[in-house]
């Protein structure tokens, strides 16, 4: 383990994290997601347009070149037909991730040829994010995962709405989360006052 990279990524985090705390929460998070669903298409393609095909090493871009799918392509094939369908179509044709090949236990092959990654394959070059977190590596590597700020507020929101269609809003609970570097349980703890979520306990799982 790199000391100094660890401190780095640590103080960075704390940053992040302090920063996630003194953000406001968004008012209305059900008219939010509701103009999120009703513009999903056109986020889509935004975000593949700057993070897939800006991105030559992105595994996702070398996969849609295979099939000589273009941004064009995509954009006609959303408008045309819709999201789902040629989502499907794209998979059908060889342009999907397993869940070993993402978290890196299986080499990603197409057509007899190998797409190779590495641990920065899947970065969004769209955020510069301070909160990151690594999941369990029992059978592998582990995989990284960087949050921003906005990434963070957007589930947020859902939680929000299903304590609300819950009726439990403003009822006490007990969270059953992992530790750092899982900022989930901190975040949750943090912000939860905002909300009216008392929290009685915060419990953590061992191995």
């Amino acid at each position: 383990m790199d000391l100094t990279a660890e401190i780095v990524r640590y103080s960075r985090m704390a940053f992040g994290i302090f920063e996630f705390a003194r953000t406001p929460a968004i008012s209305n998070p059900v008219e939010s997601l509701r103009q999120n669903l009703e513009n999903r298409d056109k986020n889509f393609l935004d975000l593949v347009l700057h993070t897939i095909y800006a991105s030559p090493k992105n595994p996702y871009h070398k996969m849609l070149l295979k099939v000589r799918c273009e941004f064009p392509d995509l954009e006609r094939g959303v408008c045309r037909d819709g999201l789902e369908p040629t989502l499907k179509r794209l998979q059908q044709a060889g342009v999907y991730l397993t869940h070993d090949e993402f978290k890196g236990k299986l080499p990603i092959i197409r057509d007899g040829a190998l797409i190779e990654t590495d641990a920065h394959s899947f970065e969004n070059p769209l955020i510069s994010a301070k909160i990151e977190a690594r999941s369990g590596g029992s059978r592998s590597a582990g995989s990284r995962t960087r949050h921003s700020v906005r990434a963070q507020l957007h589930w947020e929101q859902y939680q929000r709405v299903l304590a609300q269609e819950l009726g439990i809003e403003h009822d006490p609970f007990v969270a059953l989360l992992p530790i750092l570097p899982s900022v989930t349980g901190l975040t949750v703890s943090l912000r939860g006052r905002q909300y009216h979520w008392q929290v009685e306990k915060w419990l953590c799982g061992g191995r």
